[in-house]
């Protein structure tokens, strides 16, 4: 009874497992998102959808059928064109793909091989890195396992009902890319191998996927010519150089965890089911690539992007020689799961950063611009910069949906953005950039560096007695400068632009105060100036710069201070007798409104 019960439990069990590992999958993805800068192919393929679909058509690589344009430019209409979100679809491509990668090697080894083959399958690092990438190669990668599977059932029993979705599914990849046809000799070899004569039997799908393709294939015959062309043209490194790159590539940065596993599982799988036609088909799919580098001078598809199909031979090869594990008798279980958790680490293990083409860390850059950047800004672009106009208009559109103005000569703005190379600016530029204005943060590489240059609010300035020239404060918003109200308790942070006409003589102090309704002081933030990596003195201040006091004051936290508008005063003042210094605009008590806080109290 109790065997009984555990039979029909037993599937229950695999779909939790199943979906636990799917999850994991899913999870390793998605943490990789947030900070995955964008590559220039990536970002081409969003810019490129920003048209109609006939324009998308039209606006197709030579080299690519439009299928996987068109449909991201679907997706993106639904969820938008930022980075994470846009490669989201290539996530659930991938998860597409591995679920129904689980249900082929169901069919062929089993359960405990599925399983094994599905965590092979997402822990090896070219998948790993595919299944982010905004690129048709995720897709192909993802419809292959379909293929296969429609390819059991057709030469199962041979239909048309079943010849009719195999055929359309290949026309599919097809359109997707014209690397599909790499894909389809290897389901060709397949069947070759396990049905022999029978193979003859792919007329009707192959009809049938010939003629929805037949539009592409057409339109890519003059293509072939100069493809074979370039191809005899190319440089590939020496044969076992060439060989150890790409399979280093397809297994990331645990390549010899992955060499250790595929030799276990070869071993368990000649010694329990000897060289069987399976494991000779397996054997040359995963030697496909040595194939692939000997005909790249006719053919050049030797890339892991094109044999995107080889990481799957790998990963169904070693879930099956696995699953054969020997049982040890007092823990049945063991071998298993020792498996089970080296290939865990593999899912989780990082991906090697070589596999991205270089960007020079734009998303980052433009993300850290838009968080810092005030109304009325603008940028210069340096044109020793190597900043593609798509890569430009691609992030303006995710991070400035109001637009980002873009000039060439910085004259008249205050607050300048300036884009260039780390020591290697255009001379005059960079001196028009400077003129008046203070360096302020950065960010980016040496080659892509966005800086702020930053001038005074206010550049004629307020004159005091003793020398010191006031140019305006700027107040740190808490939010839209339309809606920066504050409340009670709040910190408030500013800084306060200073220069020197001449020498001062002395030492002197700075007080900001906020006063009542009834003149009774409220607050205030006294003291030397607080300029970062400046002497506080003011007698050591020199002419010809600008020095810029950080300070902050804090508001009441009590009923003191009500809704309403509070003036902000200033006074320059000898700490020694507390005496201040006159100025233009001061009242009586020598106070200088120099902004206003606005404040919501209940």
């Amino acid at each position: 009874m109790r065997s009984r019960l555990n039979e029909l439990t037993r599937p229950r069990y695999q779909v939790i497992l199943v979906a636990v590992i799917l999850v994991l999958l899913t999870a390793t993805r998605l943490v990789r998102l947030p900070g995955l800068e964008m590559d220039f192919d990536e970002i081409w393929s969003v810019w490129q959808t920003f048209g109609s679909p006939l324009q998308i058509i039209r606006w197709t690589p030579y080299d690519w059928p439009p299928l996987s344009y068109l449909l991201i430019g679907l997706w993106r209409s639904f969820v938008g064109i930022h980075p994470f979100v846009v490669r989201l679809l290539s996530v659930y491509a991938f998860l597409l793909g591995a679920a129904m990668l689980y249900r082929v090697t169901v069919k062929l080894f089993g359960q405990r091989a599925a399983l094994l083959t599905l965590l092979a399958y997402g822990g090896l690092g070219f998948v790993a890195y595919l299944s982010v990438l905004l690129r048709g190669y995720i897709l192909l990668a993802s419809l292959m396992p379909w293929a296969l599977w429609l390819t059991l059932r057709y030469f199962n029993r041979p239909t048309v009902r079943r010849a009719v979705p195999l055929g359309i599914c290949m026309a599919i990849m097809f359109y997707v890319h014209l690397s599909a046809v790499v894909g389809y000799a290897m389901l060709g070899l397949y069947t070759l191998f396990m049905y022999r004569r029978r193979v003859l039997q792919w007329w009707l799908p192959g009809l049938i996927a010939a003629v929805l393709a037949a539009p592409e294939i057409i339109s890519k015959l003059v293509w072939v010519p100069g493809h074979i062309a370039g191809s005899g043209t190319l440089h590939h490194d020496p044969f076992g150089i060439a060989l150890g790159y790409f399979y280093s590539d397809t297994f990331g940065y645990l390549t010899p965890l992955w060499i250790g596993l595929v030799a276990v599982a070869a071993v368990l799988i000649i010694r329990r089911c000897g060289f069987s036609r399976q494991a000779a088909v397996f054997v040359v799919w995963m030697l496909a690539p040595v194939g692939m580098y000997l005909i790249a001078p006719v053919m050049n598809f030797f890339t892991p992007y094109h044999l995107w199909w080889v990481p799957m031979g790998f990963a169904m090869w070693v879930g099956w020689g696995l699953s054969l594990l020997p049982a040890i008798k007092s823990l049945p279980r063991v071998g298993y799961a020792a498996v089970s958790a080296l290939l865990v680490v593999g899912v989780v293990w990082p991906v090697p950063e070589s596999y991205a083409m270089y960007s020079a860390g734009w998303l980052t850059s433009f993300k850290w611009l838009a968080e810092h950047q005030q109304a009325g800004d603008v940028l210069v672009i340096d044109p020793r910069v190597n900043l593609p106009a798509e890569v430009l208009d691609y992030y303006t559109q995710v991070f400035f949906p109001e637009g980002l103005k873009v000039v060439k000569d910085p004259a008249g703005y205050r607050r300048v953005w300036y884009l260039a190379l780390g020591g290697a600016q255009t001379p005059a530029l960079y001196e028009a950039v400077r003129q008046g204005r203070l360096a302020g943060p950065f960010v980016g590489p040496w080659d892509a560096l966005f800086r702020l240059y930053e001038g005074p609010p206010n550049p004629q300035g307020v004159l005091f007695a003793n020398g010191l020239r006031f140019h305006g404060i700027d107040i740190e918003s808490n939010g839209p400068p339309s809606v920066t109200v504050r409340r009670r308790g709040e910190t408030v942070k500013m800084r306060l632009w200073w220069s020197v006409d001449r020498p001062v003589e002395r030492d002197y102090s700075i007080g900001v105060y906020i006063l009542g309704t009834d003149g009774r002081l409220l607050t205030s933030a006294d003291g030397p100036p607080k300029v970062p990596g400046v002497p506080w003195e003011t007698s050591r201040w020199l002419t010809g710069r600008y020095y810029i006091d950080e300070r902050e004051i804090t508001l009441p936290s009590d009923n003191s201070i009500v809704t309403g508008a509070y003036p902000l005063y200033m006074a320059v003042y000898q700490p020694i007798d507390n005496v201040r210094v006159d100025a233009p605009g001061v009242d009586q008590n020598k106070l200088l409104v120099i902004d206003t806080v606005f404040v919501k109290a209940w």
